[in-house]
């Protein structure tokens, strides 16, 4: 019989129909039963079945006890006569289930393992299985000695009107499944959840299960409610991104936010010689502090009381920075300082969680204008945005752990401030920038990395500028 050419979403296989198999294997020539690989992994195949259903069986090797012998099928080989396949852990597994007398039907699958053990499935005589890719994103960790226990010190790490963020302490060797009401809506390595898209002024009930390997996990529990809405009253309503601005004449006032990148009137906070400035929660308290450092190089910290106003400062010692930032970029759910200093290097103080740092990393050096350390691209990690002397905008995507993917140049940028936060409450990370004409424009995040075009906001005689909630 002549050889046959099967197109299926883009590939193209010769497929040679031969007899039927022998009593007890495949009923029906092929290519039914049979597993094409495609992919440039080996796909591990097994000849029999565990069960009398179709539903997967889970486990990384085929169970003891059950007839069928696994065996190994190379790129670009076929595993004849064989009844169903493993999806393994750690990796994703695509491809498509081809079935129909024309071979017309066809079934895309796409086995996401990323977080769990591998799945053995199922198909029948008349299918055959083309395995397209296989890939692996995070490898199985080694075993870990210590004792796996419930997240600790779950809680509440921000929030707004349609999203909260949840935070814990992470233990080694542990990876964490979110759920919200019962179903799952994520899954991290890292110490931070964002659940985005949610109802304002509504309470959600939030399970946090530390998992390892083998799928054992530990669960802990905590229910949040989202903050009320912009509303239409004359009160600004809190969980909103603001506008904080330091104008020429050192008089620092706070624009409270709308929610929908709008504003309210300022409130006049007073005089503040500041050289810069940021607003980040460093003590862990669910409230968001004034960082400054002063005209003589003197870092403080004011600590936030929640409704937009201040304690008096503690004195951090001196800072000679030239730009300064506060964000947690290792994904431990506290709050790290990075400074670049005049020399321009650039050095990370891991935060402890309780308004102090730990020693200096060396990041090397950034001949960086501008810098600021945000999410971009909805990867849960956070990521560094800086403007070169040569005014061209680069994005370094956080790998989650202190350190960051090689530039993207997303072009040019004649901002002589910038800041990178949610202000019309999407869940996305926007880009605010001030022009040296001191207009103020916005640019709607699009969650990956890139922009929308601008938006005018209006005229803003800024020295310093941030967006945070402050109350």
């Amino acid at each position: 019989m002549a050889a046959l050419a099967i197109v299926a979403s883009g590939f193209l296989i010769a497929l040679t129909p031969a007899t039927p198999a022998a009593a007890g294997g495949c009923v029906i020539p092929d290519p039914f039963c049979n597993v094409y690989n495609n992919a440039s992994g080996y796909v591990t195949v097994v000849d029999d079945w565990c069960s009398s259903t179709d539903d997967p069986i889970r486990g990384d090797t085929w169970p003891e006890g059950c007839s069928g012998k696994p065996t190994s099928v190379a790129p670009g080989g076929v595993g004849k006569d064989k009844d169903g396949f493993l999806a393994r852990a750690g990796c994703i597994t695509s491809g498509y289930k081809m079935s129909g007398i024309f071979y017309t039907d066809v079934t895309p699958f796409s086995y996401d393992y990323t977080y769990n053990n591998g799945w053995w499935h199922r198909f029948h005589d008349d299918e055959y299985i083309i395995v397209e890719s296989i890939t692996c994103p995070r490898q199985i960790p080694p075993p870990v000695s210590d004792p796996l226990t419930a997240p600790q010190n779950l809680r509440v790490y921000d929030k707004t009107s349609n999203t909260i963020t949840l935070a814990w302490d992470v233990q080694g060797g542990t990876y964490y499944r979110v759920y919200r009401g019962g179903t799952e809506v994520g899954v991290t390595q890292g110490a931070l959840y964002r659940d985005a898209s949610l109802a304002s002024s509504t309470t959600y009930s939030y399970t946090v299960k530390a998992c390892r390997w083998g799928e054992t996990c530990l669960a802990s529990y905590l229910a949040a409610t989202t903050n009320a809405g912009s509303g239409s009253g004359s009160s600004p309503q809190n969980g909103q991104a603001d506008m904080i601005g330091l104008y020429n004449d050192n008089t620092l006032h706070w624009y409270p936010g709308k929610g929908d990148s709008t504003f309210w009137s300022a409130r006049d906070l007073g005089t503040a010689n500041f050289k810069l400035m940021d607003f980040q929660d460093i003590n862990s308290d669910g409230k968001a502090d004034m960082i400054a450092i002063y005209n003589d190089n003197t870092l403080h910290w004011y600590p936030g009381k929640g409704d937009s106003t201040f304690w008096s400062a503690r004195d951090l010692g001196t800072a000679n920075f030239k730009l300064m930032s506060f964000k947690d970029i290792n994904s431990d759910g506290k709050a790290d300082m990075i400074g670049l200093y005049n020399d321009n290097t650039l050095h990370w103080y891991p935060g402890k969680g309780d308004g102090t740092f730990s020693s200096a990393r060396d990041l090397g050096t950034a001949n960086f204008k501008l810098m600021d350390f945000q999410d971009i691209n909805s990867d849960g990690k956070a990521d560094m945005i800086a403007i070169y002397n040569d005014n061209t905008l680069h994005w370094y995507p956080g790998k989650g752990d202190g350190t960051f993917w090689s530039a993207r140049d997303l072009g040019t940028a004649n901002f002589k401030l910038m800041d990178f936060q949610d202000i019309n409450s999407d869940g996305k990370a926007d880009m605010i920038g001030l022009y040296n004409d001191d207009t103020l424009h916005w640019y709607p995040g699009k969650g990956d990395g890139t922009f929308w075009s601008a938006r005018y906001m209006d005229i803003a005689h800024f020295k310093l500028m941030t967006f945070a909630n402050i109350g």
